[in-house]
This record gives structure tokens, sequence and C-alpha cells, in this order.
């Protein structure tokens, strides 16, 4: 029979943590859900989990883009970043396929192109556009994958069309990243 599992729980307090209480399980009072694995020991469960596409970061991700004011015919930002993302761009963590986006502003009367760049804003480092005509909001998942490799740059240019149409107001564009399937020999320990 299993020792008794102790939990600490603790809240943060600015920079240090305060300690709330602890609690004690009894192993045969503790009823698990089968998470789908089968591993028999941490090292194998954790070659499954890679194997499952786990990596700590969830399988999908989101990079978010914002433009304050009237955006035709420039770079958004980064999240919260004051510096657009031509300049501090999105950074590629985990190989991963672009598979869809969001966009979303203040103006139904527009026509605008999203334009992604990939390790760089020259015209050969576009890597897909998007076109947005008189909508609001969009929501695209059925795009063609593309390619995401670790340590890759994303940078979001808006491109107004046509002088009949508005520029964007206050652009939100999302970026759905997935994780790619991983295989066996890519999987480290």
């Amino acid at each position: 029979m299993a020792d008794n599992v102790k939990v600490v729980i603790a809240e943060r307090d600015g920079q240090n943590l305060k300690f709330k209480e602890e609690l004690d399980f009894k192993p045969e009072n503790m009823s698990f859900s089968d998470p789908g694995f089968a591993a028999d020991n941490t090292k194998a469960a954790i070659i499954e989990a890679k194997n499952a596409g786990g990596s700590g970061t969830g399988s999908e991700e989101e990079a978010s883009f914002f433009g304050q004011g009237s955006v035709g015919n420039r770079w958004v930002s980064l999240g919260a970043s004051s510096k657009t993302s031509d300049k501090v761009p999105y950074i590629v963590i985990h190989d991963r396929d672009l598979t869809g986006f969001s966009w979303s502003n203040d103006d139904s009367i527009v026509d605008v192109d999203i334009e992604v760049y990939k390790n760089g804003i020259d015209p050969g480092d576009k890597i897909a556009t998007f076109n947005i005509v008189n909508k609001k909001t969009v929501a695209k998942t059925d795009i063609t994958p593309i390619s995401l490799l670790h340590g890759d740059r994303i940078s979001i240019f808006i491109k107004r069309n046509g002088s009949g149409a508005n520029s964007a107001t206050d652009p939100i564009i999302h970026l759905s990243v997935e994780l790619k399937t991983k295989t066996s020999s890519e999987v480290t320990t």
C-alpha cells in the first residue's frame, strides 16, 4: 500500500508564496480517470505524452496582434507591445502549423489584406494573405496549413486595398497555430 499524499496549497502574494492549507490524501480514497496512456514508468510516460502531441504548452495556441486607431498600410503590434510586429515579432517556440485566423475591427466597410510574414519583412518573406472585405469579424479554420518551425519570426502587415473602402479601425488578429504531430523518432528524452 502506498503512503499518504500531502498537497500544499499556497497563493502568490506579490513576489512571495503564502501558505494557505495542507491536504492529506489516502491512496485508497483516491480515484483516477484513465488518460488513455499505457506507460508503466515515468520515462515511458513522458515519451508517450510527447508522441501524443504534448509539450507542456498545449497542442494549440494563438498569436494575437493589435492595431490602434485607423490601420491601413501599417504593421500591427504583437500582444500589448508598443512596438510593431516588424520590430517585435511573434517567435514560434515549437514546430507548428498555421491553421486558421480570426479578425475583428470597429468598421464594417473595409477592404484590407492581412499579410503574414515569416523571418523577415521583405516581399519574398510573405507566407499568406487573407483578404477582408466589408466584415467587422471573420474566423477561418479551413486554410491550407502553413508550416512554422521553432525560431521562426512572424509579423503582420495590414494593407488597405483601393480608395473606396476605409482602413481597419482598432483591428485584432489572432493566428491559430497547432502543434505538429510528432513521431517517435523526433522525441528526445
